[in-house]
This record gives C-alpha cells, structure tokens and sequence, in this order.
C-alpha cells in the first residue's frame, strides 16, 4: 500500500526498543559499572507517513498503529514496561525488608496466605 502524507501534528510519539542499543550507569568517576540501563533501550522516532494499518518512520520502516511488544506510543507505557523488567530489583528490596507493615501491605496487595502445614496424623 502507498503510504499518504498528512499534517505531522496529526501522527503520535512513537519509540521502538533497540536491543543493541546500550547505556550504562556511570559512577563518579564516570566509570560504567552494572548492566544496561533498560529503559534507554528505547529509541524515539519520526513518524511521516500512514497506511491503512501502518505508520511509516522517518527510517524507511513500519510500525503497526497497534502497540506491541518492541514498540509504544508514550512515555508512559515505557515507565509500565520498565518497572514491571525491573520486578528482581523490586523483589530483593522486599526480601531485605524487616518492617511488619511494609511486609503486612506487600503481602495484602499479593494475595500472600501464610503457609500453614497439615496437621500431624497420629
């Protein structure tokens, strides 16, 4: 299908992730250190054209106009992706944490039911 041009106000933010594309913490020294930065794998691009079902980048390429896996339409959705690719860090904080009402709300938003063994049958 042609692609057809309209007014670029009339197209959305888009951003694509880019698995190559790596960006790592740096310490004062500016040293890197650690693994990449998830959320800067995601690359902001043009958009500049439409088809029915696609927008066409400023790149050559195509997105679908439905969000996917590797790309969103705001910055939003990316801060959703990156907390939930972040859910280990999350999880060791919790792990750490010896504060019984932290731990009482953590356990009340997940559902968690203390594990209580069976009886002992005599």
């Amino acid at each position: 299908m042609k692609a057809t041009k309209t007014e670029p106000a009339g197209y959305p933010d888009c951003w694509l992730f880019e698995p190559n594309r790596r960006v790592y913490r740096r310490n004062d020294k500016g040293e890197t250190f650690g693994g990449p930065i998830w959320r800067e794998h995601w690359v902001k691009i043009e958009i500049v054209g439409e088809t029915t079902r696609s927008w066409v980048t400023s790149c050559g390429g195509k997105v679908p106009k439905k969000e996917g896996h590797a790309h969103v339409f705001s910055e939003e959705e990316i801060n959703r992706r990156a907390l939930v690719a972040d859910r280990y860090s999350i999880a060791e904080c919790v792990r750490h944490c010896c504060d019984y009402d932290k731990l009482k709300q953590i356990a009340d938003i997940v559902n968690y039911e203390e594990y209580v063994s069976p009886p002992c049958s005599q």
